[in-house]
């Protein structure tokens, strides 16, 4: 039997799908698409770095989720629960379900320009309640097992 927790809004599951997609096409992944394994997990911010330099190019202090892939050795398979995004296979930690229980994930454009905020945008995952917007559930919607 499988339970719906949360729903995922069309723009954000399409968003998500293509993720998924470009990791398992992703050259670096390629000896690693059975050793590595999609995670969806929450954070209390994002931040981008630049690679090699460290500096800061963008921040947001808004809860928000990700998609990222992670070695399979490295993931305790007692703490997460799958979940079918898509057709792919995404495991979602229990207290990143906690957080999205009767809740929907939705792709949602934010400021994130450091040190000025208004200076650049870019789409997070947010989660809102259920009933607080009119789109739809995607089709798929979101399973648990």
């Amino acid at each position: 039997m499988s339970v719906q927790l949360f729903s995922i809004s069309t723009e954000a599951n399409a968003w998500i799908i293509e993720i998924l997609k470009k990791g398992v096409e992703d050259p670096s992944t390629e000896s690693g698409v059975r050793a590595f394994k999609p995670r969806l997990v929450f954070s209390y911010g994002y931040t981008m770095w630049e690679e090699g330099h460290g500096k800061l190019l963008e921040r947001s202090d808004e809860v928000c989720f990700d998609i990222g892939w992670d070695p399979a050795d490295e993931i305790d398979p007692g703490g997460y629960h799958q979940v079918e995004i898509g057709g792919f296979k995404v495991l979602v930690h229990h207290t990143t379900l906690k957080e999205l229980e009767g809740k929907e994930l939705i792709l949602e454009e934010v400021e994130v320009g450091y040190p000025i905020p208004a200076s650049k945008k870019c789409q997070l995952l947010r989660a809102r309640p259920k009933d607080s917007g009119d789109r739809k559930q995607a089709e798929d919607g979101s399973t648990i097992s």
